[in-house]
């Protein structure tokens, strides 16, 4: 499916540098059984960073943030902070 721009906060030019990476990663969530809103999100843009979440979809979150493809990120102090 493809995300509608005028609907989306993700970078166009990081996903044009990384994706098949990001693609692959967005297939490999899905197959592990992540929400699909989740996925949509990060598809979107849009990630979630919480201990209560799955390992995967955090690791995603942190990659896709420092790849600079997420543009808004909710994440609690330890992300914030660098811990993770």
């Amino acid at each position: 499916d493809e995300i509608d721009l005028e609907f989306s906060f993700h970078s166009p030019k990081a996903f044009g540098q990384w994706s098949t990476e990001i693609n692959d990663m967005f297939k490999e969530m899905k197959f592990r059984g992540v929400a699909q809103s989740l996925i949509d999100g990060l598809q979107r843009g849009v990630g979630m960073h919480h201990e209560g979440l799955g390992k995967r979809y955090k690791d995603a979150v942190e990659i896709l943030f420092r790849r600079g493809y997420l543009k808004v990120v909710f994440a609690t102090g330890t992300l914030a902070l660098g811990i993770n």
